[in-house]
């Protein structure tokens, strides 16, 4: 039986790294080290601070989780305080300057509603379209334009609105060779149309 003063109750007569407390293991001192993570666990979008016990050393450690690279986070979690090392899914947040960050470049941003996202300032966004550029291929960006061009939603090549369509018609977006040919039938098409009136 230990003797020491400071040797939890539950740790008494164990071994270093027996189960105590909640989640809890006995460290060489007879002290049960509490598990807990700031990030509420294995959370690979949140750097976070973890404390577990280390069986390498026999103690307690607390340790932070940190970015390795560019495209992973060791991040720390558990009562044994392991490591793990993941990379990341496109959606998820990369790592800058040893913080961890949702983008670096815009490449790092996925389309939303259509849009094409930028990174700014670490951040990905997704604004109004201005041009064909800001939709994803297939889209093209719906606007008005006039003394003031107001930006407004990525629509499907094709798309038709009060009988015109708002981007190129489906068969513009063709070869070149086939698009020639398509250009010579809708005009043809028209003049046919006006000869019958």
């Amino acid at each position: 039986m230990r003797t020491s003063l400071r040797c939890d109750p539950g740790c008494d007569e164990q071994i270093p790294g027996s189960y105590c407390g909640t989640i809890g293991a006995c460290t060489s001192c007879c002290l049960c080290c509490e598990a807990s993570d700031s990030d509420g666990g294995i959370n690979f979008t949140v750097k976070g601070t973890a404390t577990g016990y280390n069986s390498t050393t026999g103690g307690c450690d607390t340790r932070t989780d940190y970015c390795s690279g560019t495209s992973t986070l060791v991040e720390y979690w558990g009562r044994w305080l392991s490591a793990s090392t993941a990379p990341f899914p496109s959606h998820m947040p990369k790592c800058y300057d040893g913080r961890c960050v949702q983008c670096c470049s815009d490449a790092d941003c996925t389309s939303k509603d259509n849009r094409v996202g930028k990174c700014a300032s670490n951040v990905c966004q997704w604004g109004p379209c201005f041009a064909n550029s800001d939709c994803s291929s297939g889209y093209c960006c719906e606007q008005v334009v006039g003394s003031i061009t107001i930006g407004y939603g990525c629509v499907s090549k094709g798309t038709i609105k009060d009988s015109k369509y708002l981007c190129d018609p489906p068969e513009w977006t063709s070869t070149e060779s086939e698009k020639s040919i398509n250009i010579l039938e809708l005009v043809w098409k028209f003049l046919s149309g006006l000869i019958k009136i």
